[in-house]
């Protein structure tokens, strides 16, 4: 890339040029009402998937408790390969939620150095084509290049901390929420 037109742009997971940044193979450290036979990653340089397949608080039957909560922690490896400033991770959310207009629920979730909560209000009725929801967040992790003279620590494990709670007025009422994946995308300048 010139001199030109290396200004402020940000490597795509796509990028075909020599690894940069490097996520190990995730670590499932604790957890809550989740199994580890239940988490997955995949991981390719600068960009890491993490899916769930049952990491969820949900509260469909006619019977039971009024209030529901899971949680689960997670620790990925990384490590910065090139020269060039890391800037932080783009962090996309995404998942289910399928409620009735006398329940709620909220996520709250904790990745690296950003926190972002997603929450359902009492009245707002999820179902049918209306059950999935997205989040974008962006953990600020700024550090020196190797080139600058600074010296640089290395980056500790990547944090993501999740819970999910769930409540309903009366067991007539119904709510699910569900975390499918967490897409995690190292970001640099170039």
């Amino acid at each position: 890339m010139s001199n030109e037109s290396a200004s402020n742009s940000v490597d795509s997971p796509l990028d075909s040029s020599p690894p940069w940044f490097r996520f190990g193979d995730s670590g499932f450290v604790t957890a809550r009402s989740v199994a580890p036979e239940h988490v997955s990653a995949t991981a390719n340089n600068a960009f890491d998937t993490i899916i769930f397949d049952d990491l969820l608080a949900d509260l469909s039957t006619d019977d039971g408790p009024l209030t529901a909560v899971t949680s689960v922690h997670v620790e990925v490896p990384v490590a910065i390969l090139g020269s060039d400033p890391f800037l932080g991770y783009k962090i996309d959310f995404r998942g289910t939620c399928i409620k009735s207009a006398g329940s709620r629920a909220a996520l709250l979730a904790q990745v690296g150095g950003a926190t972002h909560a997603e929450i359902f209000q009492y009245d707002d009725v999820r179902g049918g084509d209306d059950t999935d929801w997205q989040a974008l967040v962006f953990s600020f992790e700024q550090r020196p290049n190797k080139d600058s003279g600074v010296p640089v620590i290395p980056l500790p494990p990547l944090s993501i901390d999740v819970t999910i709670s769930v409540q309903r007025r009366t067991t007539d009422e119904s709510v699910t929420l569900a975390l499918d994946s967490i897409d995690v995308t190292a970001v640099r300048l170039v």
